[in-house]
């Protein structure tokens, strides 16, 4: 039976201060550590404009390490989904930097999924079929999660 898990797309909105966060956090206070009681995963989208480091997501592990359970959605950089589909081998440096920073999540069971959103102009036909499975070889090896939780 599948299951249902309940996140928001990020944790770190000012809006949020006195609504959820504490308006007078605490000294050390950690957002993502705060929303890690709440919910059990969360869409890192600010990974579609550029790439993070390693160390930045070791850092969210650390700060979800209470939450057993808790997993990460990272939304896959834009280079894969705005770019120029026609010249795919050009995606090595970028592949590589997103295998870099999924490293770490993969390793620690924390990567629920890549979330992969193409604008509005991606239409269905065989070229963009044919580039939906490409997408999907280059990232199952290395993710270790299933296309569509399958």
């Amino acid at each position: 039976m599948k299951q249902v898990v309940v996140g928001a797309g990020g944790w770190n909105y000012e809006d949020w201060v006195g609504p959820f966060y504490p308006a007078r956090p605490e000294r050390g206070f950690s957002r993502l550590e705060f929303y890690s009681r709440f919910f059990v995963c969360v869409e890192v989208n600010s990974i579609f404009y550029r790439h993070f480091g390693a160390k930045t997501i070791e850092k969210w592990l650390r700060e979800v390490e209470r939450n057993g359970g808790f997993e990460f959605v990272i939304k896959l950089y834009k280079n894969f989904t705005h770019g120029k589909r026609s010249d795919k081998e050009r995606f090595g440096d970028d592949k590589a930097a997103v295998e870099e920073y999924l490293a770490p999540l993969v390793e620690k069971g924390k990567l629920g999924g890549l979330l992969v959103q193409f604008s509005e102009y991606f239409t269905s036909g065989p070229g963009s079929r044919s580039y939906l499975s490409f997408l999907l070889d280059e990232f199952k090896s290395s993710t270790s999660v299933s296309p569509l939780g399958l």
